[in-house]
């Protein structure tokens, strides 16, 4: 058994570029990956299938919300996470000052 737990886990790292892999992800690109994950969903998503989705270790998966809820944009409810309307704000259509277009 934990030979299979350590050929998955090393598997799951391998594909997330860990270990300082060429294409290592980012905690950014991670972050993108959780919020990505929602997508597929309606309601709250429990941690166990957002790592699924994202191909992420569940800790992972955890420290990634941990970014995203002091921003207000993930919520916890019940065993689940839940997307907040702050992520439709996020949406909106914004001006960029002309100074950075002349570039």
């Amino acid at each position: 058994m934990f030979e299979q737990l350590h050929t998955e886990r090393s598997s799951r790292q391998a594909r997330s570029g860990a270990d300082g892999e060429r294409g290592a992800r980012t905690a950014a690109t991670k972050v993108l990956a959780v919020l990505e994950a929602f997508g597929a969903y309606d309601g709250a998503v429990s941690p166990a299938e957002l790592a699924r989705q994202t191909d992420l270790l569940r800790s992972t998966t955890h420290r990634m919300v941990g970014f995203l809820r002091p921003a207000g944009l993930v919520d916890v409810l019940g065993g689940g996470f839940l997307l907040t309307s702050r992520v439709a704000e996020c949406r909106r259509p914004c001006r960029i000052p002309s100074a950075f277009l002349s570039r």
